[in-house]
């Protein structure tokens, strides 16, 4: 289980997330950063993450707030398989 990938490791994929709340996070996101949205794809989703945290402070978007409380290390252990 420890050497485990884990989705904050993650590459952002463009054609994998199109269509789905991730993308639209990304999308806004990167709208705000001023970056082109494939400039995203050489990001982990632990550094966009971290970017949102940043630029959203403490008024974070639904979608990343749910991001965090399903991605933080240890949360998928407790999970299991879904």
């Amino acid at each position: 289980m420890m050497g485990e990938k884990q989705p904050n490791d993650d590459h952002f994929d463009l054609q994998f997330a199109a269509g789905t709340p991730l993308y639209d996070a990304v999308a806004e996101l990167a709208e705000k950063l001023q970056r082109p949205l494939p400039a995203m794809e050489e990001l982990t989703m632990g550094q966009i993450f971290a970017l949102a945290k940043q630029q959203y402070g403490d008024h974070l978007p639904e979608f990343w707030v749910r991001w965090a409380e399903w991605n933080e290390p240890g949360q998928m252990d407790a999970m299991g398989d879904l």
